[in-house]
């Protein structure tokens, strides 16, 4: 299983993988499943200063706009499952 926390798939020459198309399925499916899991374990209590759930979506969907608008022309990037934290757009990521 891939695990979101420490992607043993990840290559760390290119930040590419070389997965088949069963792989990647694979992959999407454990990291999708893995989310969810994340999700559905969090408390359902909101109050007016918590909302863990929330909070989680808008991690998940902060860090994968990070990961999308990172395209620079003639030199890639884009939604491409990696987020530079070195990068000043992305300042503030944890």
């Amino acid at each position: 299983m891939y695990d979101l926390f420490n992607p043993a798939t990840e290559d760390t020459e290119g930040g590419q993988t070389n997965l088949d198309r069963e792989q990647m399925v694979e992959t999407y499916d454990d990291l999708f499943s893995q989310v969810y899991e994340a999700f559905d374990n969090l408390p359902t209590e909101i109050t007016a200063q918590n909302n863990p759930r929330a909070a989680f979506v808008g991690c998940v969907l902060r860090t994968s706009g990070h990961d999308f608008m990172d395209y620079r022309v003639n030199v890639g990037g884009g939604s491409d499952g990696c987020v530079n934290f070195n990068d000043p757009d992305n300042k503030g990521l944890k």
